[in-house]
């Protein structure tokens, strides 16, 4: 299982792709149902391997964008949306096909 730490310069070079809300007729007034908490943050392993993640909600449910670097191009880049899961410590976000894990200053990456 891959550990990963935060990189805490040069994450703020990077724009959220997801940074306009999407808004939902609700009551007589607009809702956001869709923002993101904070910048993109990114995790390295073995000062080689990235991952970027984003925080964000939609309505109410809480989830992560993980974008996975492709060995070939940026265009290639991978990413997916892991929904908040249940953890026994730290903060969990799994789907069927992955899981990232975070603990204090460490990160966990899984892919199934």
């Amino acid at each position: 299982m891959p550990l990963f730490k935060q990189i805490v310069g040069g994450s703020a070079l990077v724009l959220a792709s997801f940074a306009t809300p999407l808004l939902a007729q609700s009551n007589d007034s607009l809702a956001p149902i869709f923002r993101t908490d904070q910048a993109p943050t990114t995790y390295v392993c073995d000062g080689t391997f990235r991952l970027q993640v984003s925080w964000m909600s939609i309505d109410a449910n809480e989830l992560i964008s993980v974008t996975l670097p492709s060995s070939r191009s940026p265009q290639k880049n991978r990413t997916l949306l892991l929904p908040l899961s249940q953890s026994g410590s730290g903060m969990r976000y799994a789907s069927d096909l992955a899981s990232f894990h975070i603990k204090g200053d460490q990160a966990a990456f899984t892919s199934i």
